[in-house]
């Protein structure tokens, strides 16, 4: 969604993902290309990659967002490409903390963490622009451990679960075990308890249909929807299709998206069947709509 800053120069459109659906390589796709900066809501993102932490728009008394790539000029036009992943997207978590309403979403997505990890509500946003990325939700529950598990290796910690089908259900079954008592006390999950036998991780896909089902309620927000797998089977068309909504132009060749990244394999039929019934009971009609193409 792009937001106005009230005294700022440049308008904000967001970057809207559920994580790993393709929000590193859409930002990759942008600075590469078009060799100037994108925006993070996250200071750590820059100050961990070795750059300076500066401010899009430095008038707003050390409000963020921030320049993901300081190394980079920002664009020419008023558009500036900025991550955010709002809320209600963490694994290693309890319900009460990914449980999330519409409000409570809407005003995450505005949220942004300083350097010092104190976070900073962005209200004074007029809110009308995004890019929101969609991946099979079945790829994307998988990338998710794939994350975990390099996020455990880069702490140094040992990874108990295996990178194959077998392993991942051993991590659904710790986390499942882990929060199952609370995850009964919770009206929204209560209803849809009966929906989750025979899903795997099926903390992961509420939280998957929950993040889709509060980003759809925003309401007049102009959205540029981006399939993870279009950059696969149509590249030309989506990457001109982004950098055109943001008003840029390639000066540079085009990153390669790296393909192949699909995990239905971890996922035996049954479940499959399981996994589609739940998302089709909680998933509001809009998102539905976007989210059948993947049903097989």
């Amino acid at each position: 969604m792009s937001s106005k800053h009230e005294f700022g120069k440049y308008d904000i459109v967001w970057l809207m993902s559920f994580p790993n659906s393709g929000t590193s390589y859409t930002l990759h796709l942008v600075e590469k290309s078009t060799e100037t900066s994108t925006g993070t809501n996250y200071a750590q993102e820059p100050r961990n990659a070795g750059y300076s932490v500066k401010r899009l728009n430095e008038n707003l008394a050390g409000l963020g967002p921030y320049i993901h790539n300081s190394s980079l000029p920002l664009p020419q036009t008023k558009y500036v490409l900025t991550k955010t992943h709002c809320s209600g997207y963490c694994q290693d978590c309890p319900p009460k903390k990914y449980i999330v309403n519409n409000q409570e979403f809407a005003k995450s997505c505005a949220e942004c963490t300083d350097e010092k990890n104190i976070t900073h509500y962005g209200d004074i946003f007029t809110v009308d622009r995004a890019i929101h990325l969609i991946r099979n939700p079945l790829d994307n529950v998988v990338s998710n451990f794939h994350h975990w598990r390099g996020k455990q290796k880069r702490k140094g910690n040992k990874i108990p679960f295996e990178d194959t089908p077998i392993g991942f259900k051993q991590y659904c079954e710790l986390y499942h075990s882990r929060f199952v008592a609370m995850n009964v006390t919770r009206p929204k999950i209560k209803r849809l308890e009966r929906y989750f036998d025979g899903v795997p991780c099926h903390q992961s896909f509420f939280r998957f249909i929950q993040w889709h089902n509060n980003a759809y309620a925003m309401e007049n927000v102009d959205r540029l929807l981006i399939y993870y797998d279009d950059y696969e089977n149509d590249f030309d068309d989506t990457s001109d299709r982004v950098l055109n909504y943001l008003g840029l132009k390639p000066t540079k060749q085009k990153p390669l998206f790296k393909t192949g990244k699909s995990y239905e394999h971890y996922f035996t039929e049954s479940e499959k069947i399981a996994i589609w019934k739940l998302i089709k009971k909680f998933a509001i009609d809009s998102v539905w709509d976007k989210l059948s193409r993947y049903q097989k």
